[in-house]
């Protein structure tokens, strides 16, 4: 027809998420800045796990499959059960 849309009209076809509120679009920007955060520290922290899993110090537990990944397994700590 020719009739030119709206500013607000074009937002929201580009984004249909800002028909549902702020609190709605601000939760979903949480949510991926707390994934990104979570995706940094654990690509952070997987040296640390395989510096961990090369150790024996918890060969004798049951559940070593595990307990290869923690910090009691340099050898430091022994199993009580």
């Amino acid at each position: 027809m020719g009739i030119k849309l709206s500013k607000t009209d074009v937002q929201i076809e580009e984004d249909p998420f800002l028909r549902l509120g702020y609190g709605l679009n601000a939760y979903f920007m949480l949510m991926v800045k707390l994934l990104s955060m979570m995706v940094f520290c654990t690509i952070l922290v997987l040296p640390f796990l395989y510096l961990y899993q090369s150790y024996e110090g918890l060969s004798g537990s049951r559940k070593y499959y595990l307990a290869k990944y923690s910090l009691g397994n340099i050898g430091g700590a022994s199993t009580g059960c």
